[in-house]
Parts: structure tokens; sequence; C-alpha cells
């Protein structure tokens, strides 16, 4: 991802660095990504991004070191720190509430966009609103790439491939319904809501068998 092709001042920029999710992209970037991309944490508190940077140092001193975007909640903002960046990483949720500044600013400024989203009303809306805009700018937008639209993304297609594999069928919809999100990792949340993913086009049901 070198910036000579794209022609602007950032490779990859992770926007709400500073949180919990953030500071997790922030390390995994510094850890394992080529220690030449150019790159760079954004939000609202300095000193926050400032002691994110150092962590960022003590983890992997031999890359080069990601800048500090100051970037508030608002189209403006966004739309300047999109335009600096060949990819924008948000993490800023609730994305219903807070995600459209940086969905609509990578839209209109041709520049790739990552979420981790689990709001599907949220995807949905964004993609009425600005798949053509997306289309036109060529912007690619990827919304939930993981945490909770990853256990309903990967059961399903664990179970498209186990019915095909043993039964040789297609099947039309997978329900997954979350009961409890919680591990060593991640606080206790509000019971997430059901998630239906499409798998397969409809089938004509076989009638059954006459005795």
């Amino acid at each position: 991802m070198p910036s000579k092709q794209h022609g602007r001042q950032y490779d990859l920029v992770v926007f709400g660095a500073s949180g919990y999710t953030g500071k997790y992209t922030a390390q995994y970037i510094t850890t394992h990504l080529p220690t030449d991309l150019k790159w760079a944490v954004a939000g609202r508190s300095q000193s926050k991004l400032e002691d994110l940077v150092a962590q960022c140092k003590e983890l992997n001193p031999d890359r080069v070191q990601p800048g500090i975007e100051i970037c508030s909640l608002t189209d403006a903002d966004l739309a300047a720190l999109a335009k600096k960046t060949f990819v924008l990483i948000t993490t800023v949720g609730p994305y219903g509430k807070l995600g459209e500044h940086a969905f609509k600013a990578c839209a209109e400024n041709g520049t790739h966009y990552l979420d981790v989203t689990g709001e599907v009303p949220f995807v949905a809306k964004m993609l009425n609103k600005y798949e053509g805009t997306a289309k036109q700018t060529g912007a690619l937008m990827f919304p939930q790439i993981g945490i909770e639209s990853a256990p309903a993304d990967l059961v399903t297609w664990s179970l498209a491939t186990f019915i095909r594999s043993e039964f040789s069928s297609p099947i039309r919809d997978v329900t997954v319904s979350i009961h409890n999100l919680n591990n060593s990792n991640v606080q206790q949340r509000t019971k997430p809501p059901s998630s239906t993913s499409s798998a397969d086009p409809p089938r004509q049901a076989a009638p059954s068998p006459q005795p």
C-alpha cells in the first residue's frame, strides 16, 4: 500500500484510536503490518492519542510511527480526514448515532472504508444513501468486518458448508440468535438482536414420501 500509488498523506488512518477497539486496532497494525506503512491515529483527544503513539513505539520502535490527527464528529472534519488517507478504519460507535459522518466522508472522497459495526439497520441505511456515491468515486465500503457481526457470519458460513457437504443441499436462510456475547476481553453487553443471513436462493421443498 505505498503512498506513491494514491498520492495521499497516509496509507491508513484509524479514527477513534484512543477507544477500546481503536487501541487494539492500532496495536495490531504496529505489530503486523509493513513497517514502512504511512499511517495515523485520529480522534478528539491529543493527550490520549499521544499516549497511544508512545505505546505503539514501545511495541515496535523499528517501524514508521503513526501521525496524530485531531478530528471531531462533524462532516467537515471527517471530510478533511478522509481526503488525507487511502483507507479509513473507524471504530467510533454506536454507529447508528455517530457513524454516518465517516461513512459519508469516505463515500464522497473516494476513500476506502472499514468499520466494526454490528448494527444492521445502520448498514442498510448507509448503503441506501451512499452506495451510488461510492461507486462514482471508487470508494470501497466494508462495514461489519468483525466483533458483533462475526458470530452470525461464521455460523452461517459453517452451517451452509456442512449442509452442502453432508446432504448435497442448499439452504435458504439462517437465523442466528446471540443471547450472550462475553469473554475475558469483552465487557458485559446488552443482549444483541438476532441476525439473519442469506446463504442460498430458495429451493422448492421435496414432497414427503407416500407410505
